[in-house]
């Protein structure tokens, strides 16, 4: 499975890049729900 991982990056980096996108959108919106008080205090 790593090596195919491995050969996967060079043939579809473009892939792996929506992946990790929607793997950080999660986190995103959590920064963004748990920051929102504050920007609302500076507001």
């Amino acid at each position: 499975m790593e090596v195919r991982i491995l050969l996967n990056v060079k043939k579809y980096p473009f892939i792996i890049s929506i992946f990790v996108e929607l793997s950080l959108l999660p986190l995103y919106w959590l920064a963004i729900k748990w920051l929102d008080p504050y920007m609302e205090e500076k507001l």
